[in-house]
């Protein structure tokens, strides 16, 4: 942990994960001796041995300096190639986990301190940075020396390759702005693996333009080379185009590249086309039945779907069957978002919580599901999105997903009618119904 400071936020961790167990080594760095004193009483009362506290310039910490380098590759379950990550052991180490906790606002000479955080992480490791954000009133920031220049994260984006990154006022505090980023290292090339940003982009490419795969053989060529020399004119995707930008600008790619599932295509959020629908998805539920689909298309393996994302629940049945793949596309991108939501809990949740999000339409832990359970497996935008709206789940006046979105307004008509012409009780039996024969007899 960069700029711990008295090292409650390295005991906070502890009511999440063991922290005398889980790390092998925990450093904490700080410049203050005062503040790495409290620290080190701190540890000393939990009884966490593998806890140091390490009181001098960040920018001058090195991870060499306190541990020692003996770890062996199959102590460490990376799913990537390990040709890329081991070609040299020792150069490769680094930490696993970097955090700076409301500490980057403090510190004047950012732009050296996160030029080194770039080299402190492993190749597969996480930085995980907590801070204020930008304040239309600073006098009270002013006075401690914490600095809200949105520099600060920009340059961070700028050195890493953002996997999630949101923004969230604190009510408790009156709504005082911070930010919550990840990030991992943005992977160089290396003699075993010269083109690894490049071949990221062009199999990500060929799932999105059905194109064949091709890993790339002459790793000299740039992304734009091969594209000026392609004739006929190559398909290529909206996250091609994004992705020959960055790294024509020597910048980290688009944060979708570095999801943890690459269902989610990237795509320009500002564009006129999007923006329309702000932020409301029209639909929050598919009344299609797409057992008639089934019965028509008789889907197989070698098979490829384009479908309407709409609420997701076609693209889910679809999926039963098991086709090559599923291209979902709305021009509403909150439909994805919430296409994306339903994906992370079939991955991550209980069939309880499920039930409890898209049966009932209702979970008051939502909020605590999304940052601890959902979040790893949905990408940026999906997150900040759902962080934003988590009233739709945890709303206190009754209302359920189903009255949210456009279509909440057919649900509205139907209850009016239903009290209107007096057959809400046939209305709820007919929902509670166990079998079609008893929908219809009603």
């Amino acid at each position: 942990m960069i700029g711990g400071g008295t090292g409650r936020n390295i005991e906070a961790v502890s009511e999440f994960i063991d922290v005398g167990e889980f790390f092998s080594s925990v450093y904490l760095a700080d410049f203050s001796p005062p503040l790495c004193e409290v620290s080190r009483k701190r540890f000393a009362r939990l009884a966490w041995k593998n806890v140091k506290v390490v009181c001098q310039d960040a920018r001058k910490f090195c991870l060499e300096d306190h541990e020692i380098l003996d770890r062996d590759v199959d102590d460490i379950g990376f799913a990537l190639p390990l040709s890329y990550f081991w070609e040299n052991n020792s150069a490769s180490f680094g930490a696993d986990l970097v955090t700076l906790s409301y500490s980057l606002s403090v510190i004047p000479d950012f732009y050296s301190v996160i030029c080194f955080l770039n080299y402190l992480p492993s190749p597969t490791g996480i930085c995980g940075v907590v801070d204020f954000y930008v304040q239309s009133i600073r006098a009270w920031f002013d006075v401690d020396q914490v600095g809200l220049e949105a520099e600060r994260r920009d340059y961070l984006e700028y050195r890493f390759g953002t996997v999630l990154s949101a923004d969230s006022p604190n009510v408790f505090l009156g709504s005082i702005l911070y930010y919550i980023w990840v990030g991992t290292p943005i992977r160089p090339s290396t003699s075993n693996s010269p083109n690894y940003p490049r071949e990221i982009v062009e199999c990500l490419d060929a799932a999105a333009t059905e194109s064949p795969y091709l890993s790339p053989m002459n790793h000299t060529s740039s992304l734009s080379r091969t594209v000026e020399r392609s004739s006929p004119p190559e398909l290529r995707s909206k996250a091609w185009d994004a992705a020959i930008i960055n790294l024509s600008a020597n910048l980290s790619l688009p944060s979708l590249f570095y999801q943890n599932h690459h269902w989610r295509i990237h795509h320009d959020d500002q564009l006129k086309k999007h923006i329309q629908f702000g932020h409301e998805y029209i639909y929050a539920f598919t009344w299609e039945d797409t057992r008639v689909d089934h019965r028509l298309l008789k889907l197989t393996s070698s098979d490829v779907v384009l479908a309407i994302t709409s609420a997701g629940d076609n693209i889910f049945s679809y999926a039963l069957s098991s086709p090559a793949r599923t291209h979902a596309v709305d021009l509403n991108p909150n439909q994805n978002n919430l296409l994306e939501l339903k994906a992370a809990s079939f991955t991550a949740l209980s069939y309880a919580d499920v039930w409890k999000l898209f049966g009932q339409g209702k979970h008051p832990g939502f909020h605590d599901l999304l940052i601890s359970r959902l979040s790893p497996h949905m990408s940026s935008r999906a997150f900040q999105y759902w962080l934003n709206n988590t009233h739709v789940f945890t709303s206190a006046r009754g209302k359920v997903l189903y009255e949210t979105g456009g279509s909440r307004h057919a649900i509205r008509v139907i209850r009016l009618l239903a009290a209107n012409l007096r057959f809400s009780s046939q209305n709820s039996a007919l929902l509670e119904a166990k079998t079609l024969n008893e929908q219809r007899e009603i």
